[in-house]
């Protein structure tokens, strides 16, 4: 299985499966994901580019929703 280097060129970690899905094809100790570290503004690149390119273009896709903001308790008008 070929593992794409991190973005900062660090260590990428690839978890195996530990239980098997057989809809999915997946077989237990199958490669199934790859995890990297994200640090600093590496972050922010990572998640706008999900949002605006990756998301958008997957079939089931209807936006992310943010949740409310919260209130501030210090302000005069509350």
């Amino acid at each position: 299985m070929l593992l794409p280097t991190a973005p900062d060129n660090g260590r990428t970690k690839p978890p195996k499966a530990k239980h098997g899905v057989a809809q999915f094809k997946i077989r237990v100790g199958m490669h199934i994901s790859v995890e990297t570290k994200l640090r600093g503004d590496q972050i922010y690149h990572f998640v706008d580019t999900l949002v605006e390119l990756i998301l958008p273009r997957m079939r089931e896709f209807g936006g992310v929703t943010l949740p409310p903001p919260s209130e501030n308790t210090k302000s005069q008008s509350a």
